[in-house]
């Protein structure tokens, strides 16, 4: 709990001590995306064919905006923020298992293909700082996120047939993701506001250093959200 509590301290002191007061209130963003999955050795990538899918999910939290001027300003958000991804894997030599006489053996088979399922849960602390026009206001910044739960399914398709491996957990996920974040906020109301923003993963988040020789996941997101303010000072 140590580290949430750290997060939670951070985003209050820099709402209430640093700058003072200004706009805060509640955010939620519906987000696409993948886990950029790359596996590097080179025995994998002459044997199958990967792909990384779209997977929606989404973030919901508070945030704080403060304006140093007409033109300027900060942020900070406290996001607890899902992350799901789907990855396809095709083998290189595809097979399945069938009984003949009682034995299995496999067989080509041309419909037979995997996916990957990650279901990450993050707290995350991105900072910002925005240029205003008007109704509108252009961000960039950095996000970190603390892992807070992980798991994954196992899903393989053959002849039309899926075949479920189950919720498991993940184990060799590092506890830190960071990267930059930009975005676009557009002002309807007084207290309603429209955002768009995207998230690019820099860190390896694979754990396990047998997995970091030869495999890649780093975090990609869009999103489009509303933030309601709950107090303001001008």
């Amino acid at each position: 709990m140590k580290p949430q509590i750290s997060f939670f301290s951070i985003f209050f002191f820099v709402a209430t001590t640093v700058f003072g007061q200004d706009d805060i209130g509640f955010k939620a963003t519906v987000t696409s995306g993948f886990i950029a999955f790359k596996d590097v050795s080179r025995f994998q990538a002459s044997m199958a064919d990967q792909k990384n899918l779209i997977a929606t999910s989404g973030q919901i939290g508070m945030f704080y905006s403060h304006s140093f001027s007409k033109r300027s300003s900060v942020e900070t958000d406290l996001l607890f923020n899902q992350v799901e991804s789907r990855t396809t894997y095709i083998p290189g030599m595809q097979y399945d298992q069938v009984l003949n006489d009682g034995v299995l053996f496999p067989f080509f088979n041309n419909n037979y293909y995997e996916e990957s399922r990650m279901h990450l849960s993050y707290l995350s602390l991105p900072v910002y700082f925005g240029f205003k026009l008007r109704r509108f206001t252009c961000y960039t910044g950095f996000q970190t996120s603390l892992k807070l739960a992980t798991s994954y399914t196992i899903v393989s398709h053959s002849s039309g047939i899926a075949s479920d491996s189950g919720s498991q957990v993940l184990t060799n996920i590092d506890n830190l993701d960071f990267g930059p974040k930009i975005g676009l906020t557009w002002r309807l109301s007084t207290y309603l506001i429209l955002e768009g923003n995207w998230y690019y993963g820099l860190n390896n988040i694979t754990h396990d250093p047998s997995f970091k020789n030869y495999r890649e996941y780093r975090i990609r997101q869009i999103g489009i959200g509303i933030r309601y303010i709950l107090t303001r000072n001008y």
